[in-house]
């Protein structure tokens, strides 16, 4: 649920998941202009009213009775907050007032002249600390236990180049969580983001210029590492405090937005302003969560910590939705862990392939060497050659793989020998006998190498 306050003194209450209005309190009277809003209880059952005309109001939730609390708490309501009891006032005189939020109590109010003109005031997270800041009032941070001086006095930048101080005008300001209620950030009128540290030193520690109009309103995320903040041209973005760089931005208003309020637990802000809409944003997407239109312009929003409720149809598209997106995930692990499985198969094969090859080579060589020994065997064996004179010539003593041509001859005139007609090839006579004897290599045996 989320409630808005608008400038006709109605209060709403709208449900985000249905994005309608559920409740409305009040009756409409400019006067009774609601500018400020804060839970009494943890229960939300009570929300304190600042009113325009300086009333403070409580509003039951359950049945919607208004009851005033105070009446010229302050001349317009700058900053309301509730803590232990303490409840914290802030006017636009930069008058802050602590007293107790039982009207029947004696306690006495501290009045503190906290500013000279405020724009904001809003109490720390861890302490009593408040910090108040506005027009030609630089940033301040008391303790509502010690109200003598501020514990911390923010410093202006030096001089601009023509030796001009440089304005001031500090619009919006919210304590960042984890900085000890130490650390700031402010939304200024000149478009630009400061950071504030009291433990380094007086002067802004970032400075970072973030839209193109005046910035109206910030809020800390719980990561303390984030802001958002929106400006009176209708722009929201999400800021980085560590760089000082734009994140993204949110989309939809059309006016000035007046008021950002955070879940406590979930990641939707709420927004509102002059166009008459009351939005809630998803803080992870930076999508409408949902869109309400509210008639009257809107000054402030205010997130109750309830979760989401939904209706018997609603619930059962949120079951569905679970069942699918579950199912989906089991999809995707069971393909996942299926291609694992096809890569270890592959992987096998491969191993298997290469042991096979590897098994080839091996058998490849040993045929290899087989072979080798045959042949020489087979060479060995071989019939000896007999030339044409009747000499035989082995293999061994022919060292080329061609056989020796066989050269004729004719036979001369005159007596010639019965080996030389046999082998016809020698030359007549004796001479011819002993030059073909001697030409005839001799008859040799090698020999065979057991297989």
């Amino acid at each position: 649920r989320v409630l808005y306050g608008d400038d006709t003194g109605l209060v709403k209450c709208a449900a985000a998941e249905k994005g309608e209005v559920v409740a409305r309190w009040g009756v409409q009277d400019r006067d009774r202009e609601v500018l400020a809003m804060a839970y009494r209880d943890a229960a939300e059952s009570q929300v304190l009213l600042g009113w325009k005309n300086g009333s403070l109001a409580q509003c039951n939730t359950e049945t919607g009775d208004i009851e005033v609390l105070f009446e010229n708490v302050c001349a317009g309501f700058k900053g309301l907050a509730l803590k232990d009891e303490n409840l914290f006032t802030c006017g636009t005189d930069g008058n802050v007032s602590i007293r107790s939020i039982d009207p029947q109590s004696e306690r006495v109010v501290t009045q503190i002249k906290a500013a000279v003109h405020a724009e904001a005031m809003r109490v720390g997270l861890e302490s009593n600390r408040f910090a108040v800041a506005g027009k030609e009032s630089d940033l301040r941070i008391w303790d509502a236990e010690k109200t003598d001086a501020p514990v911390f006095k923010a410093k202006n930048v030096k001089n601009d180049n023509l030796n001009m101080q440089v304005p001031v005008w500090i619009r919006d300001l919210a304590f960042v969580p984890g900085g000890g209620d130490q650390v700031v950030a402010t939304a200024t009128s000149y478009h630009e983001l400061k950071l504030f540290d009291a433990r380094e030193k007086a002067r802004p520690v970032l400075i970072s210029k973030v839209f193109e109009s005046s910035a109206s309103c910030i809020a800390a995320l719980p990561d303390g590492r984030t802001v958002i903040m929106g400006d009176v041209a209708g722009t929201i973005r999400l800021v980085d405090l560590r760089t000082g760089q734009v994140q993204g931005n949110f989309r939809g208003p059309a006016g000035s937005v007046r008021s950002l309020s955070l879940h406590p637990t979930l990641p939707y802000v709420a927004a509102c302003g002059l166009d008459r809409f009351g939005r809630v944003y998803d803080l992870k997407t930076r999508r409408t969560r949902s869109k309400v239109y509210l008639k009257q312009r809107l000054n402030v929003c205010l997130f109750s910590s309830e979760e989401e409720v939904l209706d018997d149809a609603d619930a059962a598209k949120a079951e569905k939705a679970r069942i699918e997106q579950e199912q989906v995930k089991a999809d995707e692990e069971l393909w996942a862990s299926m291609a694992v499985t096809g890569d270890r198969k592959a992987a096998a094969a491969a191993q298997a392939a290469d042991a096979e090859a590897d098994a080839s080579a091996d058998g490849a060589d040993a045929d290899a060497v087989d072979d080798g020994d045959a042949g020489d065997a087979a060479d060995d064996g071989d019939d000896d050659a007999v030339m044409a004179d009747g000499a035989v010539l082995s293999d061994d003593d022919n060292d080329d793989d061609e056989p020796a041509p066989i050269v004729k001859r004719k036979a001369s005139k005159g007596k010639a020998g019965k080996g030389s007609k046999r082998a016809g090839t020698a030359e007549a006579g004796p001479a011819g006998s002993k030059r073909a004897a001697a030409a005839a290599p001799k008859k040799t045996k090698k020999k065979a190498k057991g297989t």
